[in-house]
């Protein structure tokens, strides 16, 4: 699978910048880790298959960038990014 890189190098650097685990078989992945960083790794994750539908493939850059990309949409979504309120 594009997806995963040769001999799995796209999985590692995915397990490398979540705090989850990520075990592929087939076509398939599991994630495990807390339900927050099953959440965020389901999102970054769906951003990578993004790529992989419009590019062919992924490279490890392209796994290193999504994660803080991930991580900073939500932050501004939550509003405790950069120029976000935060709670009120």
């Amino acid at each position: 699978m594009a997806f995963y890189g040769a001999r799995d190098v796209n999985l590692r650097f995915l397990e490398d910048y979540l705090n989850a685990e990520v075990i592929a078989r087939g076509n398939e992945m599991l994630v495990r880790g807390s339900e927050k960083d099953v959440q965020e790794a389901d999102k970054v994750i769906g951003e990578l298959l993004l790529l992989v539908n419009r590019n062919g493939s992924i490279s490890p850059d392209d796994v290193e960038t999504a994660e803080p990309v991930v991580r900073l949409a939500a932050a501004l979504r939550d509003g405790t990014g950069p120029g976000g309120c935060g709670a009120v």
